[in-house]
């Protein structure tokens, strides 16, 4: 199976989201026992980011902070705000097993298959 396939954008047929909310980038890897996704969150906290599992859809959902009363911005170019985005999980994914880690604004999640979708070798007899 692709991994097109197994993890998709749930795009906006299951995000009921406000306008204010962003996606972000992010990147489809395969390993041997399943899948990595990365994903650039920059300025999201560990305190702020959630990334949930519901049936089959993986929600990922932060936010950053804007700056203080002090100051006031004169020029805009890093994202700020609320961003959130869904991936339809297909049945080969092991949602029990699935790690999250965020360092640097990037966040790793693994995604590994089950068992029985795991490649295997078979032994030739004699």
């Amino acid at each position: 199976m692709s991994a097109t396939k197994e993890i998709k954008n749930t795009g906006d047929s299951v995000v009921s989201a406000p306008e204010h909310y962003r996606s972000f980038r992010a990147d489809l890897l395969r390993n041997g026992d399943g899948y990595k996704l990365v994903g650039e969150l920059p300025g999201v906290t560990r305190e702020s980011l959630k990334v949930t599992i519901d049936e089959d859809v993986l929600t990922v959902e932060g936010s950053t902070s804007g700056y203080s009363d002090e100051l006031s911005v004169v020029r805009k170019e890093l994202p700020r705000g609320h961003y959130l985005r869904q991936f339809r999980l297909s049945d080969s994914i092991d949602t029990q097993s699935v790690r999250a880690r965020l360092e640097n604004g990037i966040l790793v999640l693994d995604l590994p298959k089950k068992e029985m979708f795991r490649p295997m070798s078979i032994k030739i007899e004699d």
